[in-house]
Protein backbone atom coordinates (compact mmCIF):
# COMPACT_ATOMS: atom_id res chain seq x y z
CA UNK A 1 0.00 0.00 0.00
CA UNK A 2 1.17 3.17 -0.57
CA UNK A 3 -0.08 6.91 -0.79
CA UNK A 4 -1.06 6.70 -4.38
CA UNK A 5 -3.47 3.62 -3.52
CA UNK A 6 -6.84 4.40 -4.39
CA UNK A 7 -7.89 2.60 -1.38
CA UNK A 8 -5.42 4.61 0.47
CA UNK A 9 -6.92 8.04 -0.75
CA UNK A 10 -10.41 6.49 0.09
CA UNK A 11 -9.85 6.03 3.55
CA UNK A 12 -7.98 9.43 3.75
CA UNK A 13 -10.96 11.06 2.40
CA UNK A 14 -13.55 9.52 5.15
CA UNK A 15 -10.54 10.23 8.20
CA UNK A 16 -11.03 13.79 6.85
CA UNK A 17 -15.21 13.03 7.05
CA UNK A 18 -14.63 12.13 10.25
CA UNK A 19 -12.88 15.58 11.31
CA UNK A 20 -14.95 17.15 9.61
CA UNK A 21 -18.01 16.13 11.61
CA UNK A 22 -16.53 16.63 14.92
CA UNK A 23 -14.97 12.94 15.40
CA UNK A 24 -11.72 10.88 15.35
CA UNK A 25 -9.87 11.73 11.98
CA UNK A 26 -9.64 7.64 11.50
CA UNK A 27 -10.86 6.12 8.30
CA UNK A 28 -10.69 2.82 6.40
CA UNK A 29 -11.30 1.15 2.95
CA UNK A 30 -12.07 -2.51 2.20
CA UNK A 31 -10.81 -3.44 -0.94
CA UNK A 32 -11.01 -6.46 -2.89
CA UNK A 33 -7.99 -9.03 -4.61
CA UNK A 34 -8.93 -7.73 -7.54
CA UNK A 35 -8.38 -3.40 -6.19
CA UNK A 36 -12.38 -2.67 -5.93
CA UNK A 37 -13.19 -0.14 -3.43
CA UNK A 38 -16.38 -2.02 -1.75
CA UNK A 39 -16.63 -0.67 1.28
CA UNK A 40 -15.26 2.26 3.49
CA UNK A 41 -16.18 4.64 6.11
CA UNK A 42 -15.12 6.52 8.76
CA UNK A 43 -15.07 6.47 13.06
CA UNK A 44 -18.52 7.76 13.95
CA UNK A 45 -17.90 7.12 17.71
CA UNK A 46 -17.65 10.63 18.88
CA UNK A 47 -20.60 12.00 17.08
CA UNK A 48 -23.00 9.18 17.42
CA UNK A 49 -21.97 8.42 21.32
CA UNK A 50 -21.32 4.71 20.73
CA UNK A 51 -18.19 2.49 21.54
CA UNK A 52 -19.45 0.11 19.15
CA UNK A 53 -19.19 2.60 16.19
CA UNK A 54 -15.37 2.59 15.25
CA UNK A 55 -14.18 2.29 12.00
CA UNK A 56 -12.53 -1.15 13.06
CA UNK A 57 -15.92 -3.08 13.77
CA UNK A 58 -17.53 -1.57 11.18
CA UNK A 59 -14.92 -2.88 8.36
CA UNK A 60 -14.94 -6.23 9.80
CA UNK A 61 -18.93 -6.32 9.55
CA UNK A 62 -18.10 -5.44 5.85
CA UNK A 63 -15.59 -8.27 5.50
CA UNK A 64 -18.43 -10.35 6.61
CA UNK A 65 -20.75 -9.81 4.48
CA UNK A 66 -18.44 -9.29 1.59
CA UNK A 67 -16.43 -12.68 2.44
CA UNK A 68 -19.63 -14.60 2.90
CA UNK A 69 -18.67 -15.53 6.48
CA UNK A 70 -18.55 -14.66 10.14
CA UNK A 71 -15.23 -16.26 10.40
CA UNK A 72 -12.07 -14.18 10.27
CA UNK A 73 -8.92 -15.73 9.83
CA UNK A 74 -6.25 -14.12 12.36
CA UNK A 75 -2.99 -12.81 10.93
CA UNK A 76 -0.35 -15.34 10.96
Amino acid sequence: MSENDSGFKAALEEAKKGFSEGGVPIGACLVSKDGEIIGQGHNLRVQKGSATLHVRQQTATLLAIFSDTFRLRSRP
